[in-house]
């Protein structure tokens, strides 16, 4: 089973007295996701200082495709990442190596040739630590990993280090197992336990989760916590789009209801049509992911907006000056005026006479049987009509 992070305040953490590390090495499976962040920090154990330790890799940035390793300072050389690991088509064993204070990093795929890169001179870890996998130890916004783990361990052994490329094979194409190495510490093998922590095979320590990472292979840890919030709403007479925003990111998609009706599946907006004119609807929507469905949220309300009504009006025949009929003739424009007010109700161009002389014009701006007066014009000229009657 493994652990999918998504980049966004998703991390694993755990606090130990053991965790010092002098001589000895740590690894972790680690399978790239491109995500929301250039610095993807796969271990850390706070910000950027002497004291601490991290390991990020740069998908973006002047140092894309590399995996660099801080200690007091970010060492020069890094290392190198092979094309189906930045594409995210495989899972990668990346290994810390600390041997007589000299640091290394390594790298090696199941079926795959162990890579070693020196990456430069710094004294080992002491006392406790908070140690943070998929984020960096201080929590910048900026600094968590997308990805996958299914594996974590530590090895705190001169009796191991300096490690050989035999051993990295070993480990990557699982002949041997770290738990199984001499003295080996703390090894993590990301079992779904209790649903919120993964277990240590070596002494049962518990790492806690943060943010409800997905359990692949399994059930997510536990079904949609975060919240939803409605935004804005756009309708017509028989559709409406409902947007909405959701708190966190362990969903997997969600559902909605009217009226506290039957649920369905539903996106971001959501979408609805078939909808009756100039009604009132309540609508919820919730989270899902595999474990299950979220709490409803608070119920929103809309009305669709009332039919828009059409009216029709035509003229009597049109003439010019000399009684010509005027068939089949492009009108530059007509207008139409309420003849008390004079105000005008409605404007158009291009409209054509038919053989008969008659233009008609269609708009939700007139009423039925109210009448209107026109003035139309042609390229000569224009005319004035007398009353004429909308239908």
């Amino acid at each position: 089973m493994s652990l999918l992070f998504n980049g966004i305040n998703q991390y694993g953490q755990f606090q130990n007295e053991n965790m010092a590390l002098t001589n000895g090495a740590i690894g972790i499976w680690y399978h790239y996701q491109a995500g929301p962040n250039d610095l993807n920090y796969l271990l850390s154990t706070g910000g950027l200082s002497s004291s601490t330790v991290n390991i990020w890799y740069s998908s973006g940035g002047n140092n894309a495709g590399t995996i660099s390793l801080h200690r007091g300072s970010t060492f020069g050389n890094k290392l190198t990442m092979p094309n189906d690991f930045k594409s995210g088509s495989t899972p990668f064993l990346i290994i810390w190596e600390l041997s007589a204070s000299n640091n290394y990093l390594w790298f090696c795929k199941a079926g795959g040739s162990a890579v070693r890169q020196y990456c430069g001179s710094a004294s080992g870890l002491a006392g406790d630590a908070n140690w943070n996998l998929m984020r960096r130890g201080d929590g910048n916004a900026n600094r968590y990993a997308s990805g996958v783990l299914n594996q974590f361990f530590k090895i705190t052994t001169t009796t191991v280090t300096p490690l050989t490329e035999q051993q990295v094979e070993n480990l990557a194409n699982e002949l041997d197992q770290p738990q199984n190495l001499n003295n080996a510490d703390i090894v993590f093998l990301f079992d779904e336990g209790a649903g919120t922590t993964a277990t240590d095979v070596i002494r049962n320590e518990v790492m806690t989760l943060h943010g409800s990472p997905l359990w692949q292979g399994g059930a997510p840890a536990q079904v949609p916590q975060g919240q939803v919030t409605f935004g804005s709403i756009f309708t017509t007479s028989s559709t409406a789009e409902v947007n909405f925003s959701y708190s966190l990111t362990d969903q997997t998609g969600f559902e909605y209801r009217l009226n506290g009706g039957s649920a369905y599946a539903t996106s971001r907006p959501v979408g609805l049509s078939g909808l009756a004119a100039n009604t009132s609807y309540n609508i919820e929507v919730r989270a899902i992911n595999a474990m299950g469905a979220g709490v409803w949220s608070a119920e929103t309300s809309f009305s669709t907006d009332p039919t828009a009504s059409c009216a029709s009006f035509s003229s009597a025949p049109l003439r010019d000056n000399t009684g010509q009929l005027l068939a089949n003739q492009v009108l530059e424009y007509v207008a139409l005026y309420d003849p008390v007010s004079g105000s005008l109700v409605t404007r158009v161009t291009n409209l054509s006479t038919d053989s008969n002389g008659i233009f008609t014009l269609v708009s939700d701006e007139l009423s039925a049987n109210n009448q209107y007066r026109a003035d139309w014009k042609l390229a000569n000229g224009a005319s004035r009509m007398p009353l004429g009657t909308a239908l």
